[in-house]
């Protein structure tokens, strides 16, 4: 009995190895080639292998954009420029704005890729971009002090326009400090 189970041991480990030696390279030739990843390669891989969020809130762009002022009031001064900028919740290529009669927008300081039209007979200005965008910057130079408002669709701003302050020359200031010190 025991010579039976040594022969049975050795007929198993000779097929084991055997069986080994021939399934190796069997093995070699079927498995898939790796190239060596830098860095930034596996981060983009993993970028990508992420899991999606299901319940991400989705925006709908079938809808008309809604457009808004960051800033309700701006402040600025007579003869300088103001730059009015407002946003869209879509990227689009168009927009109508209304400006006041006294205002005289800046075309040559316009962002790149932006063209004005102003409609006929009227205070609307289209705006039209060359690609899509959410931010529209434009730069208005007004005559007179006074409030001023601005309108996109809906949704208005109020510009308060101020006189410049002039600078004091070297007489008023040595006046101004004359008087300060025969106070004292």
């Amino acid at each position: 009995m025991r010579k039976l189970m040594k022969k049975g041991m050795l007929i198993l480990g000779t097929m084991i190895l055997v069986l080994h030696a021939f399934l190796l390279p069997v093995g070699i030739v079927y498995a898939e080639t790796t190239d060596k990843k830098e860095e930034g390669q596996v981060q983009e891989e993993e970028q990508l292998e992420l899991p999606s969020i299901k319940n991400y809130p989705e925006v709908k762009k079938e809808g008309n954009p809604r457009f808004s002022f960051p800033r309700s009031r701006l402040q600025g001064t007579v003869e300088e420029p103001l730059k009015v900028t407002f946003v869209s919740d879509q990227e689009v290529t168009e927009a109508r704005i209304t400006l006041p009669k006294e205002a005289k927008l800046v075309k040559d300081q316009l962002q790149a890729g932006v063209a004005v039209n102003q409609e006929e007979e009227s205070d609307e200005w289209v705006i039209q971009a060359e690609r899509a965008q959410q931010t529209f910057v434009l730069p208005v130079v007004f005559k007179a002090e006074g409030n001023y408002d601005v309108s996109v669709e809906d949704v208005t701003a109020t510009l308060e326009i101020s006189e410049k302050e002039e600078p004091e020359t070297e007489d008023q200031s040595e006046m101004n400090q004359d008087s300060s010190d025969e106070s004292n």
